[in-house]
């Protein structure tokens, strides 16, 4: 019924996983009683031995009973998935060590990378620090009373793999 109209979740799977595997045992004891009366059943009984690997393989035995909330998939199973999870869990991560970077680099000690719903990430550098900073490295994003707010490449790619990460890993579910 759910698996037909598409309101299957994860552990809706793993339950139909658990029952086929009963399958091949349930045939060997017709098998073992069978004195042609059931010759039609042991036909129609298929164990359907791809379904129950693809179900072990694929589908997290901890999965949540909905959908939209992602780790339905076991980590390892689609490469894709893996990179959006690795986001998910290590880019407030990726952003420390990139401050921390662009701190040694430029020595100004209160540079910070910060984050707003308009601009999306950036890095803020006070007015009184900008003389410090290498031409062209920077692109200026918004100018405040005392900071400047700045992108760069590779805070720009960082921001695509973190935002996309949650959207994208639960579509890809």
């Amino acid at each position: 019924g759910r698996v037909a109209f598409g309101s299957v979740n994860g552990r809706d799977l793993i339950q139909l996983r658990t029952s086929l595997e009963q399958v091949p045992t349930i045939r060997q004891l017709i098998v073992g009683i069978n004195q042609g009366e059931w010759d039609d059943l042991l036909v129609d009984l298929n164990p359907v031995e791809d379904l129950v690997a693809l179900i072990a393989t694929a589908i997290n035995e901890e999965a949540p009973l909905q959908i939209t909330e992602g780790n339905v998939i076991k980590d390892g199973y689609n490469d894709q998935l893996d990179e959006y999870r690795d986001a998910m869990r290590n880019g407030k991560q990726w952003l420390a060590e990139l401050e921390a970077k662009e701190r040694q680099e430029t020595g100004i000690k209160n540079l910070k990378i910060g984050y707003n719903r308009v601009f999306g990430y950036f890095i803020e550098i006070t007015k009184s620090n900008l003389a410090n900073l290498e031409e062209g490295k920077y692109e200026r994003k918004q100018t405040l009373a005392n900071a400047e707010r700045f992108i760069t490449p590779e805070l720009k790619e960082l921001e695509r793999l973190i935002l996309e990460a949650e959207e994208k890993s639960v579509e890809l579910e």
